[in-house]
């Protein structure tokens, strides 16, 4: 993926000079599907299943000013005890940030990274 530049309307409090954000890649980090009841549950299903979604985002520090994001996501669908599927992928980032003090970095790289830079993975999971 050629890198994208995007410009940060964030100050870092000592001036008027704007940091830059790049986004050098996104990748599949894992995936992993399980659905160790099929095709019973899917067949003769005896109540609907049950859906819980699990995300979560963490980063870190790579080299020359890169950071990795990973978006978690997590699928649990159970028909009362048993499981009808088990989902789970990491969406990885790589960003490169330039002009920021640390505090920005957190707050550009924290919990609200998958929805600047993952969108599609932030949409309510009923979209999908």
């Amino acid at each position: 993926m050629s890198e994208i530049e995007n410009k940060e309307n964030e100050h870092n409090g000592a001036g008027d000079t704007a940091g830059t954000v790049s986004l050098a890649h996104i990748f599949i980090k894992d995936f992993s599907f399980e659905a160790p009841n099929a095709p019973n549950v899917i067949i003769s299903p005896e109540t609907d299943p049950e859906i819980q979604l699990n995300l979560k985002t963490s980063r870190k520090s790579l080299t020359n000013g890169k950071h990795e994001v990973i978006l978690h996501i997590n699928v649990h669908a159970k028909a009362g005890e048993k499981t009808v599927f088990l989902a789970e992928i990491d969406q990885a980032g790589i960003f490169g940030l330039n002009g920021f003090t640390p505090d920005q970095e957190r707050r550009i790289l924290g919990p609200t990274a998958r929805l600047r830079y993952f969108p599609m993975r932030a949409r309510p999971f009923h979209r999908w």
